[in-house]
């Protein structure tokens, strides 16, 4: 069933206390037809065309963002409906956290990414590797990308501040 593997995802998410905003944390739990704030809610029905059929999707978007804590979470959700059984959820955030690695007491944020998939067209030994395979690029990807992100920032704050000592990592980050 879509919807209890969907909210076993979510549930799994909450459970890694990734998100600590209450606010935030009960809007997530709520389907949107009865959200305490439905503008951080859409849903949309589209035809997707996959495996040369057509499958009506539908999907969930939520975004919210607390201008107190300057944090951001959002995810999608997406339910398949054709010849097979599809439904998947992804979940990303940045979130400010505390940090006593920073000497000079600069805001230091967390950034998350979990990505849930469900189907019955993975089975097997094929499919644990599909997975594993899958699952380390995404990893070395999203590294990547986050250590360039970061490599900017860093040679951005800098050149704000007149120094040029991280001008080298803004050429080599992109």
């Amino acid at each position: 069933d879509p919807r209890d593997d969907l909210q076993q995802a979510l549930q799994s998410v909450l459970e890694q206390d990734l998100i600590v905003d209450p606010e935030c944390r009960a809007e997530m739990s709520h389907p949107p037809s009865q959200a305490i704030h439905p503008s951080c809610h859409s849903i949309t029905w589209a035809l997707q065309k996959g495996r040369d059929q057509e499958s009506a999707v539908l999907t969930h978007r939520f975004f919210y963002y607390n201008a107190t804590t300057n944090s951001l979470v959002g995810f999608g959700r997406k339910f398949f409906s054709g010849g097979d059984y599809d439904a998947g959820q992804m979940l990303m955030g940045a979130v400010p956290v505390e940090s006593s690695d920073n000497d000079d007491n600069s805001p230091t944020t967390a950034i998350f990414y979990v990505n849930h998939t469900f189907t019955s067209n993975v089975a097997g030994w094929g499919g644990s590797a599909k997975k594993i395979i899958g699952r380390q690029f995404m990893k070395a990807k999203l590294v990547d990308t986050f250590t360039k992100g970061q490599a900017r920032f860093a040679a951005q704050r800098a050149a704000a501040a007149g120094d040029d000592t991280n001008k080298d990592v803004t050429t080599e980050a992109t």
